[in-house]
């Protein structure tokens, strides 16, 4: 009996390292390993890795990885992509947000939250933690997942259980992009995942040939910072614009002038502009 349990011992280990040499070239496994996720137990790191990546069987992560591969983003001749991160950050991201637990969500209260976020934004004190505990209590889980290397992701929202989800890598430790993206992703959820919550939207840096949702969520997330209203006022009365303007008029409104600037740079489409304007998240 000893002996039959031994081999059967055996072959599950020849089996389990067999099954280990295909997950390795379809996840990152250095990755998960230095996010701690991963010990160096065989058995058990596949299992979490049918976890994160919510398949049955290794055959069904190759599968999902084939179909996966580009379901949420456009591939871009621009971006240097690596698929295998990708399709790891976004699992990761969904698996992290099916574990978070939070309130229930309503639609009705994004205009409120949007007020919230803005002031917030403006005062720009532990932002990303006040972001965070915010959300919770508006229903949104929110997820900070380190990147990978060539996953040029800003932001990626979808539905988890029963609320909407924002992952985010913070690969710019900027305000104004920060906001911009928190912003385009409340977009998606509002105008998008309320009609259809199996749709997905990975925003990727490097804007390419947008379709319809990205330049909707896009002027979504302009108008909440910057109402059309503000924004008729700067170009009506406050041009040319310095560093002086933006920062009276930002405390005006109650603006972060790096969130004043960023617009003025992407209307001018100028980006190398001179400025003493502090555009660092805090």
């Amino acid at each position: 009996i000893d002996k039959a349990r031994v081999k059967q011992k055996n072959i599950k280990k020849v089996e389990n390292i067999e099954l280990w040499s295909i997950i390795k070239k379809y996840v990152p496994v250095r990755y998960f390993k230095k996010q701690k996720y991963l010990s160096d137990d065989i058995e058990s790191d596949i299992k979490t890795i049918k976890n994160i990546y919510e398949v049955e069987t290794i055959d069904g992560l190759v599968s999902s990885f084939s179909k996966d591969r580009f379901a949420y983003y456009r591939k871009s001749d621009k971006l240097k992509i690596d698929d295998r991160n990708m399709f790891a950050w976004s699992s990761l991201a969904q698996y992290e947000a099916k574990n978070q637990k939070t309130n229930t969500f309503n639609f009705d209260n994004l205009n409120q939250l949007c007020k919230n976020l803005n002031e917030i934004f403006y005062e720009n004190i532990r932002t990303p933690e006040r972001v965070k505990a915010l959300f919770n209590e508006f229903g949104i889980k929110m997820l900070l997942i380190d990147k990978l290397e060539k996953t040029p992701i800003d932001g990626f929202s979808f539905w988890s259980e029963n609320n909407p989800a924002i992952a985010l890598t913070l690969r710019y430790k900027r305000i104004d992009n920060f906001a911009f993206t928190i912003m385009h992703e409340i977009g998606h959820i509002d105008l998008h995942l309320r009609n259809d919550k199996d749709i997905k939207f990975m925003d990727l840096t490097k804007k390419c040939n947008l379709d319809k949702c990205e330049t909707e969520a896009d002027n979504y997330a302009q108008q909440k910072l910057i109402s059309k209203e503000i924004w008729q006022d700067v170009l009506d009365n406050h041009l040319p614009i310095n560093d002086d303007k933006i920062k009276t008029l930002g405390d005006k409104h109650k603006i972060n002038p790096a969130i004043l600037l960023g617009r003025v740079c992407y209307e001018m489409n100028y980006y190398a502009v001179k400025t003493t304007i502090d555009k660092k998240m805090k």
